[in-house]
């Protein structure tokens, strides 16, 4: 999927397109995870997605497979060529597979840096929320520049 959108005042489309990730599972640039407390303490969703070209935002778009009743905190991570992070904030939610959650655009430029990977991470939370089942997910990446 490539998209041009024109923000108002500009005279230039600004091209969009999904981020390839690392590693994947399944077919295409959606990475499906799965995390829970089964698969051990340690287990996390620690996604990342390539930068084949430069731009300047990125919009994550996290869709629940199925539900969960426990909080999990999310890591936004922009890593750039000089081993150097810039962390976007990111929401604790409440996974509900009725309902995607998108983050972003997100800026991603800074002065004197290049970007390298976009790091997306789904934290288990298993001692805090002992109710906790864990949950699938599908994830997307889509870059702008």
């Amino acid at each position: 999927m490539i998209c041009a959108v024109l923000f108002a005042g500009t005279a230039a489309a600004e091209t969009c397109a999904p981020l390839p990730p690392q590693v994947s599972s399944t077919a295409g640039n959606t990475v499906r995870v799965t995390i829970g407390p089964e698969l051990g303490f340690g287990s996390h969703g620690n996604t990342y997605f390539l930068i084949t070209r430069p731009i300047s935002t990125v919009t994550i778009k996290l869709t629940p497979v199925t539900t969960d009743g426990a909080s999990y905190p999310t890591q936004l991570i922009a890593r750039y060529s000089d081993d150097t992070i810039f962390e976007s904030g990111a929401p604790i939610f409440v996974p509900d597979s009725t309902n995607p959650i998108v983050w972003g655009p997100l800026q991603v430029n800074q002065p004197g840096k290049v970007l390298d990977v976009f790091n997306v991470k789904i934290l288990e939370n298993y001692r805090l929320y002992p109710q906790s089942k864990g949950f699938t997910y599908d994830l997307e990446a889509i870059g702008c520049g």
